[in-house]
């Protein structure tokens, strides 16, 4: 889901921080709740959030489940921010990713990109 020459190029590693900070401020639950629920040092979250590290694969299915998103859904956004930020600067990005489309067998023209998408507050539930 990777979108040449587009704003899409923009989902860097910070921008992909920026995004798992608003899913925790959208939820209105301190970093150090969601560190616990998701068996995680706060300390590391909060270097997530920060753009200084990006997950591992459980760390990111694990935050997925917790913020009850998609899994497929963090993987790309993990996977598109790992790619642009190993290869982000490099000239060849857009003709490199059409190498991919082509070999994958996807022929699709890429989508528009994505308005950006914010999670409500978990409900309260009335007693």
């Amino acid at each position: 889901m990777l979108f040449v020459r587009t704003k899409w190029l923009a989902m860097s590693e910070s921008s992909f921080s920026q995004w798992l900070r608003r899913l925790r401020e959208d939820h209105a639950v301190p970093l150090r709740v969601v560190a616990a629920a998701v068996d995680l040092d706060s300390t590391l979250l909060s270097k997530l959030e920060l753009g200084d590290r990006l997950p591992t694969d459980k760390q990111a299915v694990a935050l997925a489940g917790y913020y009850r998103i998609p899994a497929d859904e963090m993987r790309q956004k993990l996977l598109a921010a790992r790619i642009l930020s190993q290869f982000g600067g490099d000239p060849a990005l857009a003709q490199a990713i059409s190498i991919v489309r082509e070999e994958t067998g996807s022929t699709q023209e890429p989508l528009p990109p994505r308005q950006p998408v914010t999670y409500a507050a978990a409900r309260q539930r009335k007693r």
